[in-house]
């Protein structure tokens, strides 16, 4: 039978800034660039891996490279593992784009907000 394994690439600067970082390029941190080393150790000792798939992103790859050290298999990159393209929400923080969220959901789209504190269980219960 066979497994699939899912990794995503390494910790990246804007991960630790919690910025979107979407299609856009963001290096990996140190620690970013130890975990895939961990994973690439982990995956050996498992046993044969016969493909590695990752996106052609830079953090992708740089993250699937380290973990073929180890494991040895064939890398494909595939563009169908992109991330979207955010345009303009690229590099906004997670704070900012729950924001930005409310404001298009209220005024734009005319979706009223109901208040946390309004907001009841739906058995009453408290």
């Amino acid at each position: 039978m066979k497994q699939v394994f899912l990794l995503r690439h390494g910790e990246t600067e804007w991960n630790v800034a919690q910025e979107m970082q979407l299609r856009l390029a963001s290096p990996l941190t140190e620690n970013g660039k130890r975990q895939p080393d961990k994973n690439g150790r982990l995956l050996k000792k498992h046993g044969c891996l016969e493909c590695l798939c990752a996106s052609p992103s830079g953090r992708t790859l740089e993250t699937a490279y380290t973990v073929n050290a180890y494991a040895q298999a064939e890398l494909v990159t595939r563009e169908e593992l992109m991330e979207r393209d955010m345009g303009d929400w690229s590099r906004l923080t997670h704070v900012t784009h729950g924001l930005m969220s409310k404001v298009i959901l209220t005024y734009y789209l005319g979706l009223a907000l109901q208040p946390v504190h309004s907001l009841r269980h739906p058995n009453n219960l408290a």
